[in-house]
């Protein structure tokens, strides 16, 4: 036995280890496929059963109430148009100003963080530790942040949006 040869007579040529291993298992049937299929799912049930107490008459009741909400969807009522469209503009002015006030806050720190526009390396690391915690926080904790100090929905989402863009 040599440090380069693991077994005692036998050459380093891939056909003879391949004459070595073990055979590989036989692919599995389609029927044992869908058994095994069917038990994860009767034990996925189950699990479904015990948590969140779900039951067949849970069910068809969703249903029958997902099929009421639809026959009182249609057809839709017009009453409310205006409101409904001055809510959606209002909404896409929220992600603009959002992303325009995070852009503007973002250039700076841009360059401040790269390493060959930065004055200095230590200013560098303390930008990209803002930008860090900036993106770490989540735009529903920054919206709630910010309602709690001004209380004026409108421009808390403006500004809850900004630092994330």
């Amino acid at each position: 036995m040599t440090p380069n040869n693991p077994l005692p007579n036998a050459p380093l040529d891939s056909a003879s280890w391949s004459n070595r291993l073990p055979p590989r298992w036989p692919k599995p049937s389609l029927l044992v496929i869908f058994g095994c299929v069917l038990a994860a799912g009767f034990f996925v049930h189950g699990l479904l059963i015990m948590i969140s107490n779900l039951t067949p008459d849970r069910v068809l009741r969703g249903v029958q109430g997902l099929g009421m909400f639809i026959a009182q969807a249609f057809p839709p009522s017009t009453n409310r148009f205006g409101s409904i469209l001055a809510a959606i503009v209002e909404t896409f002015e929220m992600g603009l100003v959002g992303t325009v006030l995070g852009a503007l806050l973002a250039f700076p720190l841009s360059v401040l963080v790269a390493h060959n526009t930065s004055p200095h390396p230590i200013l560098s690391n303390i930008s990209r530790g803002i930008i860090t915690f900036l993106r770490v926080i989540p735009d529903l904790v920054w919206g709630l942040l910010f309602i709690t100090d001004t209380f004026l929905l409108t421009k808390t989402n403006k500004v809850g949006i900004c630092p994330t863009n």
